[in-house]
């Protein structure tokens, strides 16, 4: 699990990127843990590898765990970004075509439109059974130019240079 947080223009959102290693069993009660703040706009997005009525594409086996996701996701008050059904990770071998990857964004997200458009592309995806997405994020007021953005980077300390 990876959690980002992003300030743009003094605005703070959370990125929180997970994936669900069915192999460790830690994977998911670290998820599980999490309490998104509700007044944060947050955006949790990865590979939860759960089949769900709620997203899968029809006549999917359901998931033990998805219902541990389902609730988790309904107490921290998330909408999910996918539509339901869209294919998102190509089957394999043995494996079935599935929506496994998943995105939601909180509410303050939505009200705030700080989140949007999830676009799935295929060709981007490096030879990977799982298709790239895309989200657009904006912190609202008016866009910072690049030119006049001040560079930012490692700051020196010229007390501290090799002797």
């Amino acid at each position: 699990m990876q959690i980002i947080d992003v300030w743009i223009n003094n605005k703070n959102w959370q990125v929180i990127n997970f994936y669900h290693d069915v192999q460790d069993k830690t994977a998911l009660p670290a998820l599980l843990g999490l309490d998104i703040n509700t007044t944060t706009p947050t955006l949790v997005i990865g590979d939860f590898n759960p089949h769900s009525p709620t997203w899968s594409p029809p006549n999917i086996p359901h998931s033990g765990w998805a219902a541990k996701v389902e609730e988790w996701v309904s107490t921290n008050l998330l909408t999910l970004a996918n539509d339901p059904g869209v294919i998102m990770r190509k089957g394999v071998e043995h494996k079935c075509d599935s929506t496994i990857d998943l995105t939601w964004y909180n509410e303050v997200a939505i009200q705030s439109a700080t989140f949007s458009g999830l676009k799935l592309n295929w060709e981007g995806c490096l030879s990977s059974d799982h298709a790239m997405l895309y989200i657009t994020g904006s912190p609202g007021g008016p866009p910072v130019p690049l030119e006049a953005a001040a560079p930012e980077g490692f700051l020196l300390d010229p007390e501290r240079k090799p002797t």
